[in-house]
């Protein structure tokens, strides 16, 4: 759950071509994990092909971030991954995809924020309250390898200031932008 690929796969809605028992077949990328450190995929006789998911289109965006605590390894603290489809004005989001790792045993979508930003402006209140839906819905845990809970908790908003703004950029401009926009 803590991959900052996977992260980024799941706000992408990516799928995953694998062979399982023999048999090809396409699966949503959260179909993938089954618990802590389960897989759909047994290594001794299954394999995974490849990750599918679609392009950028007209109004989209997406932005990732991390915060990483270095020791040895480099371990995320948090990883943040956002997309977003605007509406024809730019103004509104119309659909959004998030996944802020590790917060659970497997990936996850943040789907109560999602919610939350539908058909909303995009401004800085509609920001304030995405935080404010995240983190009641979030719970990171203490790792003695990351970080307390207290500390991943502050740092979900961080992540989201950095990220839903930039996709929502992103979306409006169709090109990379610089990180350090402000709305």
């Amino acid at each position: 759950p803590a991959a900052d690929g996977t992260t980024s796969l799941v706000a992408l809605d990516a799928k995953v071509d694998i062979v399982k028992d023999g048999k090809r077949r396409t699966v949503p990328i959260l179909e993938m994990f089954l618990g802590a450190g389960q897989s759909l995929i047994d290594p001794s006789r299954d394999l995974l092909l490849r990750f599918c998911f679609d392009l950028t289109a007209e109004r989209e965006g997406s932005a990732f971030k991390r915060i990483m605590r270095p020791q040895g390894v480099a371990l995320p603290v948090l990883g943040c991954a956002v997309w977003v489809r605007l509406d024809e004005s730019g103004e509104h989001y119309e659909s959004t995809r998030i996944s802020i790792a590790p917060v659970a045993p497997t990936p996850q979508r943040i789907t109560a924020v999602e919610e939350a930003l539908a058909g909303q402006p995009v401004n800085n209140a509609t920001l304030d309250k995405a935080i404010e839906t995240a983190l009641k819905s979030l719970k990171p845990r203490t790792s003695k390898y990351r970080a307390t809970a207290e500390y991943r908790h502050e740092m979900i908003e961080v992540l989201l200031r950095r990220t839903l703004p930039l996709a929502a950029e992103r979306a409006r401009t169709g090109e990379a932008v610089p990180e350090d926009i402000g709305i």
